[in-house]
């Protein structure tokens, strides 16, 4: 998640790694992974399934976690924000990171003129990088748009009971295959803790040297922090999607009024997890693009908002969301 977040570019190294604290996101012993590691977590080409040793990166034996493009989106990312250069404006507003220009698709930066002013205006237009022609946005005039959006969500009579007839099914078969992954994980990091004795056993009797025990257990540290995440993915009981979507369902029966009570952070909390972009064009919203669990809700489309729902990379997302409704509420 955290390298899927950062790829977008709509994230500073600074904010994403205080969000991910705040999502559970912690060191090996269980305190608070600092700023610089989370940056290093980030530049880690084991998440390609890759081993850097003394500078060379070597293919790994295990599979990549990351895909190529979005890896290759953050170090292009990490590299552009090193940069000296322009920097927008810090301001706090809880439309912040969801709105793009409808014209040129480059984020809408929130900005005060003459410190009594807020508005809206393209980063692409305003650091000149595109040929934008949109002009500034009023930010009263968007946040209403955004409470006619709410205003536009409705789910279908007979979506509950369908849907939660396709998850207890989907759950039992989803079971099966967790329980069987679970325990051949749990037989491997057996076996590379025996490799790890073996490996001491072999230094200390002198049949190999301290750069071979080096390289060979840097791949059995690597190796075990990918299978005790994938352990920890595995066990995450399946039930707790039963929870979001209920939650999802009881919040989008009515969703305009629900929004218009919020406060700016609970604004936040629902933009978070029921909008995934909105796009602005000639002052207006030309577009808006829902964020699973509310995108298959709204669409009826079951079988895929199981797959979302229980999927092993979204678990967490949907967890950290589900909690932050409970305490925004």
């Amino acid at each position: 998640m955290s390298f899927k977040l950062y790829a977008t570019g709509e994230w500073s190294l600074t904010e994403l790694h205080e969000q991910m604290h705040q999502r559970g996101l912690r060191g090996r012993r269980g305190g608070r992974l600092t700023r610089s590691a989370f940056a290093d977590m980030l530049k880690n080409p084991a998440y390609l399934g890759k081993v850097s040793w003394r500078g060379v990166v070597y293919e790994g034996k295990h599979e990549p976690i990351v895909p190529v493009e979005i890896f290759q989106a953050v170090q292009e990312t990490l590299a552009r924000n090193n940069k000296a250069g322009a920097r927008e404006s810090k301001h706090a507003h809880y439309l912040k990171g969801l709105l793009r220009c409808g014209e040129c698709g480059s984020r809408l930066i929130y900005t005060i003129a003459k410190g009594r002013f807020p508005y809206y205006v393209c980063i692409g237009k305003a650091q000149r990088r595109t040929e934008c022609s949109q002009s500034h946005n009023p930010v009263q005039k968007i946040e209403d748009q955004i409470v006619e959006i709410y205003g536009c969500i409705t789910i279908p009579a007979d979506l509950e009971r369908n849907l939660e007839e396709s998850l207890e099914r989907e759950i039992a078969a989803r079971e099966s295959a967790r329980a069987e992954a679970t325990r051949f994980a749990a037989k491997r990091l057996g076996q590379l803790a025996g490799e790890r004795d073996k490996l001491l056993r072999a230094y200390y009797a002198d049949a190999i040297n301290v750069e071979t025990l080096k390289r060979e257990q840097d791949r059995i540290d690597t190796e075990t922090g990918i299978l005790e995440a994938q352990m920890a993915g595995e066990t995450i009981r399946l039930h707790e999607a039963k929870k979001i979507i209920k939650l999802a369902l009881r919040l989008a029966k009515n969703c305009r009024a629900s929004y218009q009570k919020g406060s700016p952070e609970t604004r936040k909390l629902w933009n978070e997890a029921f909008l995934k972009r909105v796009e602005i064009r000639d002052g207006k919203v030309s577009r808006y693009t829902l964020a699973e669990p509310f995108s298959g809700l709204m669409s009826g489309s079951n079988k895929k908002l199981l797959v979302v729902l229980i999927g092993r990379s979204s678990n967490r997302e949907f967890r950290a969301n589900l909690r932050a409704f409970h305490q925004g509420e």
